[in-house]
């Protein structure tokens, strides 16, 4: 018996170190690439920090989204001051582990530019860090419908990955129409 533990033990822990995990987080934008990504043309940049009131709150949820305690947007200006740019990155529940989404923004209505996965710990669903399927959200606004498997094709074998990727940009898209359009800030 101590002979066969002898023998097993080792090869579990080698095989367990060796064997890459289910779910293994892959960071495919750094933060800093993402912002850039999202303020490309702005020669200014600047953090917008925003608390929803409770009615700002039931105005993201009548559209269709949970809202987040507190929202962190992305503002580029030109020269002059003027909105050139915006975006959000948004954390957003996998099937396996959470996934980050970038989204940059037409400041002055809210409608995607690009979305892009930054972060990604799925098994399954890897096509959803594609163009192909990325760029079905390009134009999408705040008055568009935006839900995976009605609104946007979602990918085979890939279904819920491609429902959270679009959830994610649906968030964006409704809070930064609530809480920059609605409220005026940029």
């Amino acid at each position: 018996m101590r002979s066969l533990l002898k023998f097993v033990l080792p090869s579990l822990l080698a095989f367990t170190l060796l064997t890459p995990s289910v779910g293994a987080a892959e960071e495919l934008v750094s933060f800093k690439e993402g912002a850039k990504r999202m303020l490309s043309g702005a020669k200014k940049a600047s953090k917008l920090d925003v608390t929803p009131t409770d009615e700002e709150k039931a105005k993201i949820k009548g559209m269709g989204v949970n809202p987040d305690a507190t929202y962190s947007f992305l503002i580029g200006k030109d020269e002059a001051g003027a909105p050139v740019a915006a975006g959000i990155v948004v954390d957003q529940a996998g099937k396996e582990g959470p996934m980050r989404v970038g989204v940059a923004l037409d400041p002055a209505n809210g409608k995607v530019k690009e979305a892009f996965v930054m972060r990604f710990e799925e098994e399954r669903g890897k096509p959803v860090k594609e163009a192909s399927f990325l760029g079905q959200f390009k134009g999408k606004g705040p008055s568009d419908a935006i839900t995976g498997g009605k609104d946007i094709d979602i990918v085979s074998g890939a279904t819920h990955s491609s429902k959270a990727v679009a959830e994610a940009v649906k968030r964006a898209v409704a809070s930064y129409k609530v809480l920059v359009l609605d409220r005026g800030t940029k």
